[in-house]
């Protein structure tokens, strides 16, 4: 691969980074308001739910740090 598919790739994966958190951090900001109706915030810091959402956002951008790494 060259220098600049490489860098195309990469241009790629921080579009589809970028996207893909937006949708992530409106899905765990939801998540939050739905909780904080009923509950209070060290209820959801401590819920499976949370531990779900976070766990998400690492794998996601674990993902988007191997491709980017894959390209050089």
């Amino acid at each position: 691969m060259n220098q600049a598919q490489a860098k195309q790739n990469n241009i790629i994966l921080l579009m589809v980074a970028g996207i893909g958190g937006c949708f992530l951090l409106y899905d765990l900001y939801g998540s939050i308001i739905g909780h904080l109706r009923q509950h209070d915030l060290l209820s959801y810091w401590v819920s499976p739910i949370f531990a779900h959402k976070i766990s998400e956002l690492i794998i996601g951008y674990a993902w988007i740090l191997a491709g980017a790494l894959y390209n050089f």
